[in-house]
């Protein structure tokens, strides 16, 4: 199994740039979002289907906000999770590495077995 699996540090640091792209990406649009609404909020009129326009609009818009706002969340924590699983994987590696290279060069070498 341990030939079937490898991990790039390399393709990771570039997923992880990616993934906060993405976040500030997203944050960009949802600050255009949220500008373009204030800046035609009421604009639909105060007669009565105006009213009951915005009315109805308002509360999808604040329901979709909530969404969306909730998504930069998870950008930002999956490049977090991710940079913290990278610095495991290379520390264990090199403390594994370490190891090995010190099982060879002690004073009596590899143990080859019982009586050798």
């Amino acid at each position: 199994m341990a030939d079937q699996f490898k991990l790039d540090p390399a393709e990771i640091e570039a997923g992880i740039r990616q993934l906060i792209n993405l976040g500030k990406v997203h944050d960009d649009a949802l600050t255009a979002w949220r500008n373009t609404l204030r800046q035609y909020d009421g604009c639909w009129g105060n007669d009565e289907m105006g009213k009951s326009f915005g009315e109805n609009f308002t509360k999808s818009e604040q329901e979709v906000d909530k969404n969306v706002d909730g998504a930069q969340g998870w950008f930002t924590e999956s490049g977090t999770v991710l940079k913290q699983l990278q610095t495991d994987f290379e520390d264990g590696d090199t403390d594994n590495a370490a190891a090995i290279l010190n099982s060879f060069t002690n004073d009596s070498g590899p143990s080859a077995g019982p009586g050798q």
